[in-house]
């Protein structure tokens, strides 16, 4: 029976507070309509049109957000746990997101991979609130920036670089 928050959830939500507490990084929150003026990479995806809701959704809440020098992106940071995310399609999203951040000098610092292969995504990720987050950090002097959009059953996705 499930009863809401169980346990390990509120445990692993405390023990993941305390570790960012104590690793005092500063995460992404910045957004702006401004667009940064060198393009690192860009990627246009196809969409199905039963989808098409789910991706503008949750592109709106990731797209403009900027990662300045020494700021950690945590998806799970930046969502909060928002019940409307379809988590299949947000595990498709980071994917393509994913993709960018491999083509740029952000490192990595979580990130976990389906124990399920998919053969239509390039890599097959998996996120969980509280569990499984989606983290990288700006090490560089650099800011960057991630854009999102849907259009006409596509996403275009860019990463761009330069200073604000």
């Amino acid at each position: 029976m499930n009863r809401g928050v169980s346990l390990n959830d509120g445990l692993n939500r405390m023990i993941r507070n305390l570790k960012d507490y104590f690793s005092h990084y500063e995460f992404s929150y910045k957004r702006t309509n401004d667009i940064l003026e060198h393009l690192v990479i860009d990627h246009t995806y196809p969409l199905e049109i039963d989808d098409l809701s789910k991706w503008e959704y949750i592109s709106s809440l990731i797209s403009n957000i900027f990662i300045r020098p020494n700021e950690v992106f945590s998806l799970w940071k930046l969502l909060k746990e928002d019940e409307n995310i379809c988590h299949h399609t947000l595990s498709k999203f980071v994917s393509i997101m994913h993709h960018l951040i491999l083509e740029s000098d952000l490192d990595i610092i979580e990130l976990h991979h389906n124990q399920k292969q998919s053969n239509h995504l390039l890599y097959d990720i998996q996120v969980m609130f509280n569990h499984f987050d989606y983290r990288f950090i700006n090490k560089t002097y650099k800011t960057y920036q991630l854009l999102f959009e849907v259009d006409d059953n596509l996403l275009k996705s860019q990463l761009r670089v330069g200073s604000l």
